[in-house]
């Protein structure tokens, strides 16, 4: 028989194989779906279940899933990972991958979990349940199905983006000149960590229009992820301000004869390690600054965090043109946070510092160490232009700046703004 005579038949075993793997495999699955949804509405109808508090995950990125779902009534996180035990952070409920993968885990996770909840942010577009996927792996698009369920059982749904599941490297690159996308010595040119990036977060960009078509709101955790999701709502990290307020009342800075630095990367490449380190090696080597190169010495846990702290006067943050949770804890310890803000940011609320890049970083530590008080940070000024208000970046010392991060933190970051931002669009 020739090609062009078997491929009819080929074709028909396929369309058969395919109709035996629906029947055997999604089918059960969609209509567990389909009965879930039947339930849920014919309770919410007769009021059965009141469906209240809020969960939140399934990544717990920084600890952002529990630290949200503390600000918020009734809320709750969840992580699901290899080995949820291993994770620097905890959540509400932890679920190994490998018990989530089978369907009856799945289905005791919509129960136990989200069946009470009347909120929910997913986090990344990480799948949890996937009842469509037949017997393919999971994947973002699964997520999607995940809101759809929720929604159609009567619950509010939302997304909510951390960073490089959404961000783009490549336009990032093309419009940060110190990217850490970049491959050293390659101007312009992706690194192979990047291009991995890219990938993921491309797929998720790609099922930005299918959640749009559904309304559901998309959150973003800083400013320059309004790049890839302009019509996002910035929903400000929350970090645990008093065991940091502590160590800002106890441990005063310059405390030492000379100018103590920490630069403490959670990933060496995309916090630009391979610039920074050198140059803080070689103002220690010269006497300039005292440094330890924490990296190097092994793994920090994060309940060494704020003694740490108590111990310098600055921390180095990163060049990719924002404030992460890392910085955010810094400034709330009274630390100086030396960081690079993208000035296509700097209309957005942007936390008090001292602006560095790779050109200056060397020579603002050597200003620093040398006039220390005298130093300046920038901070935003709220102004009135005809009428509109307006922030613009304006230089304060050293003292009054700290200050101004403490109550940055303060305003934006304890957990009531962030919550408030939840309850207001997840109604």
């Amino acid at each position: 028989m020739s090609t062009t005579a078997q491929a009819p038949e080929r074709a028909k075993k396929g369309r058969v194989v395919d109709l035996k793997i629906f029947l055997r495999e999604e089918l059960p699955e969609r209509l567990f779906e389909l009965r879930t949804i039947v339930v849920a509405q014919f309770k919410k109808l007769f009021r059965v279940v009141p469906r209240t508090g809020f969960i939140i995950g399934p990544t717990n990125s920084a600890n952002q899933a529990t630290a949200w779902a503390r600000s918020l009534p009734e809320g709750e996180s969840l992580r699901i990972a290899a080995d949820p035990a291993t994770e620097w952070f905890h959540a509400d409920h932890e679920v190994k991958s490998s018990d989530r993968n089978a369907e009856v885990h799945r289905i005791s996770i919509l129960h136990e979990i989200f069946s009470d909840k009347g909120s929910i942010l997913l986090e990344s577009l990480r799948p949890i349940f996937a009842f469509r996927k037949g017997r393919q792996g999971f994947a973002s698009r699964h997520s999607v199905d995940d809101l759809i369920l929720l929604r159609r059982m009567g619950k509010r749904v939302g997304v909510v983006f951390h960073g490089s599941d959404i961000r783009d490297p490549a336009a990032h690159l093309a419009r940060n000149p110190y990217s850490p996308f970049q491959e050293p010595g390659h101007p312009g040119l992706l690194r192979k960590e990047a291009i991995e990036l890219l990938e993921v977060s491309g797929v998720n960009r790609s099922l930005l229009p299918r959640i749009r078509k559904k309304k559901i709101p998309l959150f973003v955790t800083t400013p320059d992820l309004f790049h890839e999701v302009p019509d996002a709502i910035w929903l400000p990290a929350v970090i645990d301000i008093a065991p940091y307020e502590a160590i800002a009342d106890s441990s005063p800075l310059f405390a030492s004869k000379k100018l103590r630095v920490l630069y403490l990367p959670s990933k060496s490449w995309l916090k630009s390690s391979g610039i920074i380190t050198p140059i803080l090696e070689k103002l220690r080597d010269e006497g300039v600054i005292e440094y330890q190169n924490w990296v190097d010495s092994g793994p920090v846990l994060h309940d060494q965090i704020p003694k740490i702290f108590s111990e310098v006067d600055l921390v180095i943050d990163q060049f990719i043109g924002l404030t992460g949770v890392f910085a955010l804890e810094a400034a709330a310890a009274g630390r100086i946070v030396a960081t690079y803000i993208d000035p296509l940011h700097a209309h957005h609320p942007t936390l008090p510092h001292i602006n560095i890049n790779p050109e200056t970083l060397e020579s603002k530590l050597r200003s620093i160490a040398r006039e220390r008080e005298k130093s300046l940070m920038y901070a935003q000024v709220p102004e009135n232009d005809h009428g509109q208000p307006q922030r613009t970046l304006q230089s304060l010392p050293i003292a009054e700046g700290v200050r101004a991060a403490q109550e940055f933190v303060r305003f934006y970051h304890d957990g009531r703004f962030s919550s408030s931002v939840i309850k207001e669009n997840l109604k």
